[in-house]
């Protein structure tokens, strides 16, 4: 007896979404995969994720610098480390809501 090596189309088919466990339609669901490697589980269109590009960041990226060829001091650093200078931080630059008032004047005083 000779074996096929066919298999069904599923076109009339349900199937179970490994994933959430809804039924749908065999033909709908799609092969999943981590880091370019399928998992053999199958996902119905909701479940279903692309795998993220930045998984495969470790097989293109094999340099990267972290120095300077030609660095130079930097010469300002008391300057450059003081973030709020003169203290600055400590004055607001509008006058607190208690301090303003407003005043109104009477039609007759002003003509």
């Amino acid at each position: 007896m000779s074996v096929s090596h066919k298999w069904a189309t599923g076109k009339y088919a349900n199937a179970i979404c490994d994933y959430c466990g809804v039924r749908t339609k065999y033909r709908e669901l799609r092969g999943t995969t981590i880091k370019g490697q399928a998992t053999g589980l199958l996902a119905c269109s909701t479940c279903w994720d692309p795998d993220h590009e930045q998984n495969f960041l470790p097989d293109y990226v094999t340099v990267d610098a972290q120095a300077l060829r030609n660095a130079r001091p930097d010469t300002g650093k008391a300057a450059s480390r003081q973030l709020y200078p003169n203290n600055n931080w400590l004055i607001p630059p509008f006058p607190p809501a208690a301090a303003r008032r407003l005043e109104f004047r009477d039609e007759e005083e002003s003509a």
